[in-house]
């Protein structure tokens, strides 16, 4: 018997090579957190909002949905893979990992969460939302919408410029006491 995705509750999305989704853990209600985060901003029908949408930030692409606690896992698409391993360029990986970290906090995440193993949408085992305004995004953009709902995103450059080659990799771990 051939293995089928909607078999299984949980997936990987991101093939080992190459990240195309940022996946984060939330491990609280969704709804009733955005419905507090609403009457907090006097925000009319609060019961309606979802806390990205409260705090400005960019709505995920896909959100999954645990029926039994709310806990959800939420996923932005990016419309283009950023590539990893030891041939991938060192600044889309770093760029990419920004975000992802401005995110993470933003949304109040699991911080140990990996983001390897997804709730699957096609399992039938988790609510799946699309939210208004959801799609795929480019990393600019989605830096760019982070910035605007006032979310700081260390600048790539600060630190991946000097990483450019193992040599200057390891002069930078070096003098920051890493090694």
């Amino acid at each position: 018997r051939s293995l089928i995705a909607t078999d299984y509750a949980l997936i990987q999305f991101n093939p080992e090579h190459a990240r195309r989704w940022l996946a984060f853990d939330l491990d609280y209600n969704v709804k009733a957190r955005g419905t507090q985060l609403a009457r907090q901003a006097k925000l009319p029908n609060p019961s309606r909002w979802w806390p990205w949408k409260v705090k400005g930030l960019p709505a995920p692409s896909l959100v999954m949905i645990n029926p039994t606690n709310g806990h959800a896992h939420v996923l932005y698409g990016l419309e283009t893979p950023v590539f990893y391993g030891d041939k991938a360029r060192p600044k889309p990986i770093a760029y990419c990992e920004n975000i992802a970290q401005a995110l993470r906090t933003a949304l109040e995440t699991d911080v140990a969460y990996t983001g390897l193993i997804c709730k699957n949408p096609f399992s039938g085992a988790w609510q799946v939302s699309f939210p208004s305004g959801s799609r795929l995004y480019d990393l600019h953009t989605l830096r760019k919408k982070l910035v605007n709902a006032g979310v700081n995103v260390q600048h790539y450059s600060q630190v991946v410029c000097r990483l450019s080659s193992k040599r200057s990799l390891q002069k930078w771990l070096d003098e920051y006491g890493f090694v």
